[in-house]
């Protein structure tokens, strides 16, 4: 029986274009956010805290050489999530938010994307490597590294993006480090400032933030007690703290 045939190509090309350093920032955090998410699914949204996310940036200045690294200690790409990420519009994560297109923003915005993982398969560590690519067929090309990409040990996934693409991306992205750092903080407060909350470092050029404690500088006083909560963090609840929050920092 015929099956409708998906243009990739066609349909990056039709992504909105960024317009301001939000937008052209949309498909790192879409990454930061997968990672986030494969926290929780490794250790449970009650013990997030066990995990962490290294963000690595260099060049955040020259479109041409930026380069990310975001390094996770989550659950890795098992078969499971590595059928749910070639999957376009996978329903996999959409309980949590999730839409299943936010990959292609990897290929819109960057000139090289790579992505190492290491999972488990009946208690042994599997390696997992491909580059993800802008093409209407075989846009995940798998290569059998040893090392991988950056030599991963531990459980867990990371992804490499290389260079931005095109006008929108080149010009809209931010290239100094308080504007990026900025925007960064505003967009995952709620993440921070919830409960619990895993460890995320970023690192700009070898200068290091590290979250949640960054998030402070955020707020009036030094400490926020939001609680801890065992419960599942739904995108309301996120949504309702960020506003809370807000009009704290307004005040």
């Amino acid at each position: 029986m015929p099956n409708l045939i998906p243009n990739i190509k066609n349909r990056v090309r039709k992504l909105p274009k960024p317009a301001n350093a939000s937008q052209a920032l949309q498909p790192l955090f879409e990454a930061v956010s997968n990672a986030l998410f494969a926290i929780e699914d490794r250790f449970g949204v009650a013990h997030v805290d066990k995990g962490s996310v290294e963000i690595r940036i260099e060049n955040l200045s020259k479109p041409d050489n930026f380069r990310v690294e975001i390094s996770d200690s989550g659950i890795g790409l098992d078969k499971v999530r590595y059928d749910a990420f070639q999957e376009i519009d996978t329903p996999f994560k959409l309980e949590k938010g999730g839409k299943g297109v936010g990959r292609l923003f990897w290929l819109d915005a960057f000139q090289m994307v790579c992505v190492e993982s290491l999972y488990k398969d009946d208690n042994e560590l599997k390696r997992r490597c491909f580059k993800f690519v802008l093409e209407n067929k075989e846009q995940i090309v798998e290569e059998e590294l040893e090392r991988g990409y950056v030599g991963r040990t531990k459980q867990g996934t990371t992804i490499i993006c290389e260079g931005l693409k095109g006008v929108a991306y080149r010009n809209s992205f931010p290239k100094k480090k308080p504007t990026f750092l900025r925007y960064f903080s505003a967009h995952f407060i709620a993440d921070f400032l919830v409960g619990n909350c895993s460890r995320v470092s970023v690192d700009l050029d070898g200068e290091i933030t590290n979250y949640p404690d960054a998030t402070a500088k955020l707020v009036k006083q030094r400490k926020l007690d939001v609680g801890r909560s065992d419960s599942k963090v739904t995108a309301n609840s996120k949504s309702l703290v960020l506003h809370a929050i807000l009009r704290r920092v307004r005040a």
